[in-house]
């Protein structure tokens, strides 16, 4: 039998901050657009029509929510029989 190696052991401490924690795959995502485009005006929606894609003016923050790392669509698609 070999002699087991100790291991070391690694003690990490984050820096703490104060804000949103962005972490991909979890919390928050868009909904018909990417970050930093401007949302539907009033309580409207985009599902089930057309999507009309934003011109990126080159600022992907989102004001009064926070960043995303998912951009989620829902896309209709057509399917013609014969």
């Amino acid at each position: 039998m070999m002699a087991q190696e100790k291991s070391a052991i690694v003690k990490v401490l984050p820096k703490e901050i104060d804000d949103v924690l962005i972490n991909p795959g979890i919390g928050f995502t868009t909904f018909q657009r990417f970050n930093g485009d401007d949302l539907n005006a009033g309580s409207g929606w985009t599902e089930g029509l057309p999507i009309v894609y934003q011109d990126f003016d080159g600022d992907l923050t989102n004001k009064n929510y926070p960043q995303t790392t998912i951009a989620y669509f829902r896309v209709k698609l057509a399917i013609s029989g014969t």
